[in-house]
């Protein structure tokens, strides 16, 4: 099977049809959708928009003239070309964009090649030519496949098939006869993954697996030659229609011989196709150079909708079904179905010139008159035809205010000018009827307004600018005159001395009068006597004081209530019950003060027509909905006691400019939200954080960002902009944030899409984000973000817990010092004590042995001596002791001084020389008491040795410092003390003692030549365990 020009089939002859026939229904085809240009900010008007795609997550890209756009419905990112930054975009014109199954964005630019935007970072970064080859530089067309990921990309000369991280996988040369610098117009993809590629000047189906081209429009002659073909679709029957500069062509599948078919040569003489779309309706949308039409197949009809976009270079329907239309400098427009269902009579402007709409009745099922400033107008319902009726008034312009159908059917309209005329149902014509003023009344300059009936009584409200010559009259069939009806009570006057707006009768036969001046009026008829018995206006006690005296129109609900629009006052709802007046205003949700019709539906909702649209109040809810452009609503501007409630629930109001606004009120049905609350931008101060920021702290882009963490030295202000992504007036949406964690409840914002937080303390939110629709219905599940702001260093658990364990060891060496100090204490008394007791203690015992010996022997001449010589040693050693212990001597000196204060006299004294040497140590260097009366006792025992048993005549004792350790070396050049080391005396026990308690060591040597005594204590000095042990028990 082949595709080739299929001649007059049925589905092409109903597509002719239908053209032929529905190019007429511009009015009521356009009236189907709302057409806006679209404002974009940072978007030029002037500039080309080439390309038009919607992403995975609702972002709108551009690619323009002037660079690549991407809106969010408030904000526009800009993509540009910036010289000498390989990050920016490789050209400013872009011509094609795409997004592929990874959802990263490919653009194609005009000479300067491709460019990808990652998804989750934002970060643009170019393919580079060296990759696709210098041919690639003019990139038209790019498509994602349905199946694979990557894109296909088409220049002028060939088609190129790129992985998702742009490595090439297949190249396609396109062949010679149509590769040119117009290149690949349009590309699609067939079911079988080959490509259907429309070029200037071919039609081709591209195997993607040979490799091979084979053009669908081989057998068409010159018809490649004449025609330059710009797009084409691919319809639900399997036929193809093609746009070029001259028309449409339609390609039908087929294995017959092809015959050339031009369709609508016609009605599009001469005109150009530029893009060609199929919706997902099933409609297919034609832009041409003499405006965008529609062909809706299942009604068979094609329509032109907006004859001012004549210039359109894409067509794009995104998600939410709106069509995109891109042009040429003309700007972006988009196109859409208004959510709600409101009609308006298409050709009524043009038949009564624009002119105001004073009162709409329904004269049958399907027939409604309509009364307006120039013409009496009969509108048929069933075929969507208007007509005027003729009346005798000869003027242009008519002033036609009412129009009213008695019981016994016959017409009554009054003019404004012109009086009163009656049209009896048995007559062809109208005829005018007088009316007279009661002659005890002073007769004023005026109109009638209305009509209404009581019983078999017609009456009219009579209007002057003179208020208290207003009232009403009623209809004598006698004298065939309208009369005036006067009070009862008093005949000089009429019975309501005041402008009448509008009139009711109850289910009571009870009349109520709205006027324009006087506030609320109720009139009771007894027998054939009227009189008024209530009046409520401005100046009533506040239970039942009206908003404003002003009053356009009435109302009787169901429930016996009277509502009352007012020129100002918003509306006021008389409860009959209670005796009590509900006011409405602005600040309760009406879209504006000034009220002119009221009309209650089906199910107690009261709508009314103001100078700002239509609004409905649900009384079970209080909820008022407001429409107007933005929402559906074509007309906004209405007019005063022009209103319709049909036999079958349509609600109609009339406008000030020629027309009528109808609908059923069953239809206008508030959806489900389903939109999401994205998060399209996130800034600190005023700085707004791009995709990754120059401080890292936005790790991806800010839509898909679910947790933002912040230190707390950048959190002062913190701004969040939100956006639904439904791009149809962005403006009338409302949204709803909480922080929980610092929000107690919602708060609602509707003039603005940016939330800002100052001066949060550090600690974890959760920012959760609602949005209303368009029809002001809230989604039920909020979306969210964690916000995380990290507290300063010295706020966090660690910090305090350093702080904490730091006091602790603080304390901890406080009382470990005081407790050392005490040990010290207590190591010194027991010191002391042991010293006491061991030395001064054993020669106290032996002084006193030796006394009582010699109180028993006086002649002994040996005792005395002994008693001096312990006497003597013992003041020693208590001086030692004394030394020890106290606190100013614990220094290298100190130690210095006092050796040399016991052993220079002694050595001297015994002719032996005595050098001492210090090397390397300082005078000052601490010793603690311990170890200096250690040091001392051992060079004291050391020096002791060399007096008495060494028989030297020189002995040195050296100090030095040496890898840490303080040295001291006792020497002499006597004859030995062999006898004495190998004895192991009580002197050398308490040397090695005692060096060993300060965790130091002793060294001796001696032979005939001299003995040497080495002492060595490390550095720093440490405190005796024993002495722990001793002090601790």
């Amino acid at each position: 099977m082949y595709l080739t020009y299929m001649k007059y089939p049925l589905a092409i002859s109903v597509f002719f049809s239908a053209l032929l026939m529905g190019i007429f229904c511009y009015s009521q085809e356009a009236n189907r959708y709302r057409i806006e240009r679209a404002t974009i900010k940072n978007l030029s008007p002037n500039i080309a928009i080439t390309s038009v795609i919607e992403d995975t997550h609702g972002f709108l890209w551009l690619g323009t003239s002037n660079g690549m756009y991407r809106y969010d419905g408030y904000k526009t990112q800009v993509w540009l070309n910036k010289a000498n930054d390989t990050n920016s975009l490789s050209h400013n014109y872009v011509l094609a964009l795409a997004q592929d199954k990874d959802k990263t964005i490919w653009c194609g630019t005009f000479g300067a090649g491709l460019n990808c935007i990652d998804y989750k970072k934002q970060i643009l970064s170019r393919i580079k030519q060296n990759y696709i080859g210098t041919s690639f530089q003019l990139i038209k067309c790019i498509l994602k496949p349905q199946k694979e990921s990557g894109v296909w990309i088409a220049s002028p000369a060939a088609l190129l098939k790129l992985s998702a991280k742009g490595v090439i996988e297949k190249q396609i040369q396109l062949p010679d006869s149509i590769a040119g610098a117009i290149g690949i117009s349009e590309m699609m993809e067939t079911n079988d993954g080959d490509l259907l590629i429309l070029t200037e000047n071919d039609f081709m189906l591209v195997n993607t697996k040979s490799g091979t081209c084979k053009s669908l429009l081989s057998n068409t002659g010159k018809l490649k030659v004449s025609y330059k073909f710009r797009s084409f679709i691919k319809t639900n029957d399997g036929s193809f229609i093609l746009g070029h500069h001259k028309g449409i062509f339609i390609v039908t599948p087929s294995d017959s011989t092809a015959n050339k078919y031009e369709l609508l040569q016609q009605s599009f003489e001469n005109v150009s196709i530029s893009r060609i779309l199929k919706t997902s309706d099933n409609h297919i949308w034609i832009a041409t150079n003499k405006g965008l039409f529609e062909y809706n197949k299942s009604r068979g009809t094609i329509g032109l909708i907006a004859s001012q976009i004549n210039d359109a270079l894409k067509l794009y329907e995104d998600s939410k079904n709106v069509l995109w239309v891109a042009t040429n400098k003309n700007g972006l427009y988009r196109i859409s179905k208004p959510p709600y269902i409101f009609h308006t009579i298409a050709t009524l402007p043009a038949l009564v010139k624009n002119s105001g709409i004073n009162k709409i009745l329904e004269e049958t099922d399907s027939t409604w008159l309509i009364a307006t400033d120039n013409n009496l107008v009969r509108w048929q319902k069933n075929i969507n035809r208007t007509e005027i009726i003729h009346t005798p008034i000869n003027a242009a312009k008519k002033d036609i205010l009412s129009v009213y159908i008695d019981k016994r059917k016959n017409i009554w309209i009054t003019t404004r000018a012109y009086g009163v005329y009656l049209k009896k149902s048995t007559a062809l014509k109208f005829e005018p009827v007088n009316w007279k003023h009661h002659p005890q009344s002073k007769p004023a300059p005026g109109f009638m307004i209305d009509f209404f009936e009581s019983g078999s009584t017609l009456w009219a409200a009579y209007y002057s600018n003179y208020y208290h010559y207003s009232g009403l009259f009623y209809y004598d069939s006698t004298v065939k005159h309208l009369l005036q009806a006067t009070s009862f009570n008093r005949k000089d006057i009429q019975l309501i001395p005041a402008a009448l707006s509008d009139i009711k009768i109850d289910s009571d036969s009870s009349w109520w009068v709205t006027t324009w001046n006087a506030g609320l009026f109720k009139i009771i008829k007894n027998t054939d006597k009227l009189s008024v018995v209530w009046n409520i206006n401005i100046s009533s006690p506040p239970k039942i004081k009206l908003s404003l005296n002003v009053l356009s129109s009435l109302m009787l609900s169901k429930t016996g209530d009277v509502w009352m629009g007012t020129n100002g006052g918003g509306i006021n709802q008389y409860q009959t019950v209670k005796d009590t007046v509900i006011h409405y205003s602005l600040s309760d949700g009406l879209p504006s003060n000034v009220v002119y019709r009221l009309e209650e539906d089906s199910k107690g909702n009261i709508w009314m027509s103001t100078d700002n649209g239509i609004c409905k109040l649900d009384l079970a809810t209080g909820k008022v909905i407001s429409f107007n452009n933005s929402n559906g609503l074509p007309i906004t501007s209405f007019n005063f006691l022009s209103s319709l409630h049909t036999k079958n629930g349509l609600l109609a109001f009339g406008t000030v400019n020629g027309n009528v606004v109808y609908f059923h009120p069953d239809e206008i049905i508030a959806k489900p939200n389903s939109l999401k609350t994205v998060i399209t931008e996130i800034s600190l101060g005023n700085e707004s954080l791009s995709s990754v920021s120059h401080n890292n702290i936005l790790k991806q882009a800010a839509y898909i960002t679910d947790t933002l963490t912040l230190p707390y030295n950048q959190s002062s202000v913190i701004s969040v902009s939100v956006s639904n992504l439904n791009l149809i007036n962005p403006d009338m949406y409302a949204y709803s944030y909480k922080l929980e964690g610092f929000d107690k409840n919602w708060t609602i914002i509707t003039d603005r899409n940016t939330i800002t937080y100052t001066n949060l303390d550090p600690g974890t939110y959760t920012l959760l984000l609602k949005n209303s629709n368009h029809y002001g219905v809230w989604n039920e599940i909020p979306d969210k973000m964690v916000l995380i702001i990290r507290p300063p260093y010295w706020r966090t658990w660690w910090f305090m817990l350093s702080v904490v364990a730091a006091l602790a060891s603080l304390v901890y060496g406080f009382f470990r010092y005081r407790l050392q100090q005490q040990l010290k204490v207590l190591r010194v008394r027991n010191k002391l004590h042991r010293d006491l007791h061991d030395d001064v203690g054993a020669t106290l015992s032996s002084v006193k042995a030796y006394s009582e010996i010699l109180l028993s022997n006086p002649d002994n001449a040996v005792l005395p001596g002994l008693i001096k010589e312990n006497a003597h040693e013992m003041i020693e050693r208590l001086e030692v002791i004394a030394w020890a212990t106290n606190p100013a001597h614990d220094t290298f000196s100190g130690l210095h001084r006092q050796i040399s204060k016991w052993a220079i006299p002694l050595f001297h004294a015994n002719a032996i020389q005595l050098h001492m040497d210090i090397m390397g140590v300082n005078d000052q260097m601490v010793i603690p008491g311990e170890i200096r009366q250690n040091i001392y006792l051992i060079a004291k025992e050391a020096l002791n040795n060399c007096l008495k048993y060494a028989q030297a005549s020189n002995c040195t004792l050296q100090f030095l410092l040496q890898q840490g350790k303080l040295i001291m070396k006792v020497t002499d050049n006597g004859v030995g003390l062999v006898s004495l080391i190998q004895g192991n005396g009580n002197g050398i026990k308490n040397m090695k003692r005692r060096a060993g308690e300060m965790s130091g060591t002793l060294e001796i040597s001696t032979s005939s030549h001299g003995t040497a005594v080495k002492l060595m204590v490390p550095i720093p000095f440490r405190i005796p365990k024993t002495w722990d042990k001793k002090a601790n028990a």
